[in-house]
This record gives C-alpha cells, structure tokens and sequence, in this order.
C-alpha cells in the first residue's frame, strides 16, 4: 500500500489514472484493522519468544548442574597465557586450526575471577551465546516474513536442541555458537538497500569479532557477504567483507599457517560430509533419521520452483544464504576433518551449527502447511512439543552420560592436590583419565597454591584410590622402581592358579575374575600374556575401589608392574581369551 504523502508528490501519469489522495486514505482505512492484527500478532509472538528463552535458560541451568571442566577447556586453562613463552602458547596461536583469540579472553578472564570453584560462570557465557543466537534466528525468520509463530515453534526446538549436544553442555563449544550469534546480527543490523553505510561498518565489526572465535565465521562471512551481493550489489558486498578477510589473512599468515594439520586433507569426504550432515542432522531433530531426507528432498524442490518463479521472492534471500553456509561449513569441515579417526559429519557438535544454518529455509519452505485452519496451528503447536521434549531427554541423557566422567575428574585433580599436601611424590604427572593428558601434577598444585580450586576435603577415598592408581602404578618394559618382590596374594575370585617350580604362575580367568594382591613395599612382578590387563585399588576397611587403569599386554612379550603405593590391595583382572603368566608374585 502506498503512502498517501508520497503520492501526492509523484506525477498523475505515476499514480496511474485511478489513484489519488482520497483513494489512498481509503486503502489505508481497509488495510488498518489487518495491519494492527499483524502487529499484536507479532507483538505477542515476540513475548512468547521471551518467555521460550526463559525456559530453555532453566533447563539449559539444570542439566549442567553437575558439569565440570574436560577437553579442550584444561588446554585453555593449563596452556594460555596473553603472549606465548616457554610451555605455553599465548592469545593468538591456532587451537586445533582455530583462530580463538576472544574465547581464550573470556575463559582466562572467569578463570582469574573465580577459578575452578564454579563451572556455573563458564557454562552460562555459551548458553547467554546460544540463547542470544535464539533469539537472532527468530528475528532473521520473521523478517523473511516468515510467521512469527511458525518461527517461534522452530526456534524454540533450536533453544534446546540436544542433537547438538555439546555446544549446550560445553562451555568452550562457545568457539563455534558464537560466530552464529554474530552472523545473525550482522545480517539484522545492515540496511537492505542503498549504499555502505555506518550500520554495514557494525556488521563488518561483528565479523571480524567472530573470525576471532573459530573457523565457523568463515561460512558466516560467505553468507552475510552474497546477502549484501543480492541485495545492494558487489561494491557494498566487498566493502563489507574487507576488514574481516583482511584480519583473517592477516592472522594466517603470521600464525596459522604454522599450525599441524589435524588430520590429512580429504576432498573425497566432501559430498558425504555435506549429505550425510544435513540430512543427519535433521533427521535427529525428528528423531528418526529417514525425516532428513525427507526434509531435504522436500525443501529443495520448492526452491527449485521458487527460484523459476519470476520474479524470484526477495524473502528467500537470507535463508538461502543462511542454507550455502551451512554447505560452505560442512564442505570445509569434510575437505579439513574427513581423514579424522571417527570423524562423523552428524558429530553433534557439527550438527548444531547446521541445524541453525539451515533451520529459517526449512520453515519458510514448510509454513505453508502450518498456516490457515486452526487445526494446523493445532498440529504444528503439538509437533513442537513432541520435539521440545525428545530434546529436552537427549539433552538430560548426555549429561547423565557425562557425569560420571565429569565427576572423576574434579575428584582426581582434588584428590591430587590433597596427596600433594600430604607430601606425596609419584612415578606419574598425569592424573585425569586417558582423555585428558594435558592436565598434570605440577599444574594442580599450581591452582591449588594461587587458590583456584574448590575446597580438597571433597575429594573422596575412591577418588584417592584412582589418583594413585593412575600416579603410582605403571605397565611397562622395564621397571621404574627399584626390582623387589612385595606382591603377595590374599585371594583369587573366578581364576585357576598354577604355580610352577621357577615360583611362576599361570593364570586362565573367566569372567569378572580378580586376584587380589597385598603390596608391601614399593616394588614389581613380571607379567606374560595377551589382552587388556586391569588394575585398580581397593580400600579393605570400606571396600571403596578406585577406576580400573588399563594397560595393553601385547604377545610373546614380558611387562613390568611397577607399584610404588601400599595404600590399599591391587586388584588385577586378566584377559580371559588367553592364559596368563605371572612372576615375583608370593602366593
């Protein structure tokens, strides 16, 4: 409808022979009621969205209640510093490939504020991130003129979104949601039309903020610059991708192209990672991995008809744009990642940036079926329930998953730093489990010493147990303690035992064996045979037990257990598929 004030100003043979301001005022009369419904429809639609945020904010709370630091966090914390030196790396070397430069800040920040004491304060700046990404997404959507409702059901699937797992439950993960966040933002602060403008010098800001969080703000440039190219030509898409690319260049050249690859290129693993990451991704959302495809195979024949359709509707702009980057980020993830062991394009991690990539496409192609009769309002409110829900499970059967984990490992670092206290020395420096090596013994004594941890009295007797296990005990070639008999059996559970006249044993195990030794001193016994070996310690007043520490015992070949600890009796469980061959072991 046009302007009443902007017709009188244009010529009679512009406003065409039926149209004058009498006219318009009428037009403008019959239009108002549907106008002021538009806008308290999307006024209400947009107090809905708070109050999604609100939930998803709680629940996001909840299920990280128990969650502690793990992964790429302890390199943060345990290998940054503002400038690199001897042992560690400063703010501008690649992490794993990665430009990520303003998440160290933050993390380096929290981590002089409050320590280890809390995780709360670090899980919360990646779920304030993933929620402001909501919130984005919901306004890219509408503005696409895609219902505020449609929009809002999609979105508030997206706030809790367990299929993408580990950027809501893993405070670093905010490397890869924030780029989003700042991409969106950068679509919904430049202007639409016209020339380059200080809005676009914001936008172009943002970019440049997320090329310092991770590689996912490469894709997101590709997206906000072909919006800018569609809609106000080159000169404006190439004025707002200068500074971004040129601080990215810049970066590369002087740090990261000095970073060890990750893994081999692989450009064969291209077309499954973009296939199988779409497609898997979305089939997770539903919860049954055939609706990907579907949904795919659906949404790309409308936009095939759209895009014949002349002329072309200006709203399939950004999310179309959105839908290459998600390819753009998925084809660079396969060529980067492909030849990575257990490398899976539907990695949950993957799976969040493309669900939000392509989610405003799939509800613009899908809103027409939720528009119209109350029973499709109905229907669509009731599917997003269902789908809130099953996320809402995967979310909290992650975390459960975890927790164990998660447990152990604050249990270790506190039961570390009390034995340390206590004057203990060790064989070993890494006492986290396998998975985090980069933590050591000197390091948690420096966090205890400058008061970063929480109180050590938490630490339990099995927490103990496992720390000394993992310090004290070593499977190797060769002994590294002094060679001394002091293994000596106190019982034998689901084992036959042989002894032989050069004071050997045999052991055949069948399952859920142990032998039980008493440790009297540091000292070893000799080990032959082929399978994983497993250790652990055992407190005999409570019965507590330690985790298993295993070790590899490869055939035809002797090992050395090497003990240093008497706290506790040395539980040991033998493969079952082949005897087993023990010495200096006192029956």
């Amino acid at each position: 409808m046009e302007d009443p004030r902007e017709a009188v100003l244009r010529t009679r043979h512009e406003r065409g022979p039926g149209l004058n301001v009498t006219e318009a005022r009428e037009h403008d009369a019959s239009d108002a009621p549907q106008a002021s419904h538009g806008i308290f429809r999307d006024r209400a639609a947009e107090r809905a969205l708070w109050l999604v945020v609100g939930l998803a904010a709680v629940v996001l709370v909840y299920v990280n209640r128990h969650s502690w630091f793990g992964g790429d966090e302890w390199f943060i914390l345990t290998d940054r510093g503002l400038t690199a030196g001897p042992g560690h790396k400063g703010l501008f070397e690649p992490h794993y490939e990665h430009w990520t430069t303003v998440p160290i800040l933050a993390f380096r920040g929290l981590y002089s504020l409050v320590g280890l004491h809390s995780y709360l304060p670090y899980i919360a700046l990646v779920i304030v991130v993933h929620l402001a990404t909501v919130v984005l997404l919901w306004h890219v959507m509408v503005r696409s003129k895609i219902d505020p409702w449609v929009a809002l059901c999609f979105v508030a699937v997206f706030a809790v979104l367990g299929t993408g797992f580990e950027n809501l439950t893993n405070a670093w993960q905010v490397t890869l949601v924030a780029p989003l966040a700042l991409g969106l933002a950068a679509i919904l602060v430049v202007p639409e039309s016209g020339p380059f403008t200080s809005r676009d010098a914001i936008a172009a800001a943002f970019m440049t903020i997320g090329m310092m969080c991770s590689g996912v703000a490469l894709p997101m440039l590709l997206t906000v610059v072909l919006v800018a190219l569609v809609r106000r030509g080159w000169r404006v898409a190439a004025a707002t991708a200068a500074v971004p690319a040129a601080a990215y260049a810049i970066w590369y050249l002087a740090y990261g192209r000095e970073s060890p690859a990750v893994a081999q290129t692989a450009p064969r693993a291209v077309p499954r990672f973009v296939w199988n990451g779409i497609t898997d991704a979305l089939g997770d959302v539903a919860r049954l991995e055939a609706i990907g495809v579907i949904v795919v195979v659906a949404v790309s024949a409308w936009l095939v008809v759209q895009l014949l359709w002349r002329p072309i509707d200006r709203n399939l702009t950004v999310p179309v744009a959105l839908a290459i980057g998600a390819v753009a980020f998925l084809a660079a993830t396969g060529y980067r990642r492909g030849n990575l062991f257990g490398s899976d394009p539907a990695a949950s991690r993957y799976a969040y940036v493309t669900v939000a990539f392509v989610l405003p496409l799939v509800a613009l192609a899908s809103q027409s079926l939720f528009r119209g009769s109350v029973w499709r309002r109905v229907v669509l409110i009731l599917l997003t329930l269902v789908l809130v829900a099953a996320q809402v499970r995967k979310l909290d059967h992650q975390t459960d998953l975890a927790r164990p984990g998660k447990d152990s490992d604050r249990g270790a670092v506190l039961a570390t730093a009390a034995l340390v206290r206590e004057g203990r020395k060790f064989l070993l420096s890494r006492p986290l489990n396998a998975f985090e090596p980069q933590v050591t013994v000197d390091e948690i004594v420096q966090m205890d010493h400058d008061g970063k941890l929480p109180p050590i009295d938490e630490a339990t007797v099995t927490d103990r147990l496992t720390v000394l296990a993992r310090l004290d005990l070593f499977v190797g070639p060769d002994p590294v303690v002094p060679v001394s008999t002091v293994a000596h059996v106190k019982s034998a559970r689901h084992l036959s035992l042989t002894t032989h006249a050069d004071g050997c044993i045999t052991v055949r195990a069948r399952p859920d064996n142990e032998l039980v030794l008493r440790i009297t001193g540091p000292g070893t016994f000799r080990v032959r045979g082929e399978g994983l070996l497993a250790l652990r310690l055992r407190d005999p007043a409570t019965r507590a037990q330690g985790e298993i520490v295993y070790s590899v015992l490869p055939p035809h070949r002797e090992q050395v257990v090497s003990a240093s600890t008497t706290d506790g009796l040395l539980v040991v469980s033998f493969p079952t598929d082949h005897p087993t061959v023990l010495c200096d072991v006192v029956r």
